[in-house]
């Protein structure tokens, strides 16, 4: 009996081996062909596999068969790599982060706190290190210190910034007026975005804060009378507010309407039609565009969710 079942034993791990080895030797002759066309192969996969079949008695080869047969009946189908992109020029960036400079940033806030007028001046410094152009509101919060060398910084910077400001506007302008077709849109599209970017800081006068709002209409205008596409969604966003800002309610609402007829699947459109109707007071109209915008198949980012939970309640 024990013979018997001893024969048994060493039939199953000779099949075994045999099966194992017509793996290796199919399976290393594959490999060298495609080294011809292919370049160089790593066999250790091959070895591994090869090494477990025969340690593991019929479990191995039978492991690897159901496996090899699962791969070509159920998941036979070719994976669709059409929208995957694995280029790296998308990830890298173009403008990697100034880590020297954010260690030497503070808060303004945090800045004006500090009562030791020494250590107020070095954190002012590092506040004002490098490109301060989108946090001029912040720093004119300085002009009210107490340290009259801290105010001076403060009041250089603005100055400084602000009269850069009003050269470059009044260049790019001019140049606008001395163009026309795809140069002119392409002009008055960078001019929009940077006037937006110092204007939504409201750190200009009334009165010249108007003015520059005024100029940015008369840009849009001058763009759309071209070609409404000519303004992107972002456009019409950055003249709506700033319109709506200086409380420009009639010129506001032709924008937003402007805007609404050209981008209607876009979320600004909305967004800014909301502002409008919200300051107006319009509750009808506040109202149906948000229940239009529900409706639609707009992504809204959570600011809106928000807005939505709030008025549906």
């Amino acid at each position: 009996m024990m013979e018997q079942h001893l024969g048994i034993v060493i039939i199953l791990w000779t099949i075994n081996a045999l099966v194992a080895l017509a793996y290796l030797l199919i399976t290393l002759y594959r490999d060298k062909r495609s080294e011809a066309k292919e370049g160089v192969h790593d066999r250790r996969k091959t070895w591994i596999l090869f090494i477990m079949m025969l340690l593991c008695v019929g479990v191995g080869p039978l492991f690897l068969g159901i496996a090899w047969l699962l791969r070509h009946t159920i998941f036979h189908n070719p994976v669709d790599l059409e929208d995957a992109v694995f280029s790296k020029d998308r990830v890298d960036s173009r403008h990697p982060a100034d880590t020297e400079r954010e260690r030497n940033m503070a808060p303004m806030e945090e800045a004006l706190a500090v009562s030791d007028k020494s250590s107020l001046r070095t954190l002012m410094m590092n506040v004002l290190k490098g490109d301060v152009s989108g946090y001029l509101s912040s720093i004119s919060k300085a002009l009210n210190s107490s340290d009259s060398e801290t105010a001076h910084y403060a009041a250089t910077v603005l100055r400084d910034e602000l009269n850069n400001f009003r050269t470059n506007v009044a260049t790019m302008v001019n140049r606008m007026e001395e163009e026309s077709g795809d140069e002119m849109v392409l002009d008055g599209q960078q001019l929009l975005a940077y006037m937006n970017e110092y204007l939504m800081q409201n750190i200009f006068t009334s009165m010249e804060q108007l003015s520059y709002v005024n100029t940015m209409e008369a840009v849009a205008q001058r763009m759309y009378d071209y070609e409404a596409n000519a303004l992107h969604a972002v456009h019409f966003e950055y003249l709506c507010l700033r319109l709506l800002d200086t409380d420009k309610m009639e010129e506001c609402c032709l924008w937003c309407n402007r805007g609404m007829e050209v981008y209607p699947e876009e979320l600004t459109s909305y967004t800014c039609l909301l502002r409008y109707y919200f300051k107006q007071g319009d509750r009808d109209a506040f109202m149906a565009t948000l229940e239009s915008l529900k409706k639609s198949n707009i992504i809204i980012n959570n600011e809106v969710l928000e807005l939505i939970r709030m008025f549906s309640n």
